[in-house]
């Protein structure tokens, strides 16, 4: 498994598709796609979006990423760094602090992480 992170806008997707050498029909997007398509696309996109929605419905953000490792091991996640700003709503800070631990979880399990900044990936891990 490898992990993208990154501000908005900054070619992470971009970054994914050339390393995955993937097409749109390989992307599960977080925001809308179902659970069995992060099983078995090759890169899930907005993942910090996908544990939004699992916070919303308090689903266990574990267990799926674990179900999505199990049954795709070589996936690409792709996910915003959404730590900065500052907020006083508690289901937003709920949302950040949750996207946060689910980021970290899947470094520790992932074989490489990059960061791209202006459609350039750095290798962090890996």
């Amino acid at each position: 498994m490898k992990v993208i992170t990154g501000m908005q806008f900054q070619g992470k997707l971009d970054f994914a598709m050339q390393l995955a050498k993937a097409s749109q029909l390989d992307i599960a997007d977080g925001r809308n796609c179902s659970l069995y398509e992060i099983q078995t696309k090759m890169i899930v996109s907005h993942f910090h979006i996908f544990i939004k929605r699992m916070v919303e419905e308090q689903l266990s953000f574990i267990e799926q990423i674990d179900k999505m490792l199990r049954y795709n091991p070589e996936v690409i996640v792709v996910a915003d760094t959404i730590a900065y700003g500052f907020t006083m709503d508690e289901f937003e800070l709920r949302w950040r602090e949750q996207a946060a631990n689910a980021m970290i979880y899947l470094a520790q399990q992932a074989q490489e992480v990059y960061q791209v900044i202006c459609g350039i990936g750095v290798k962090i891990k890996g």
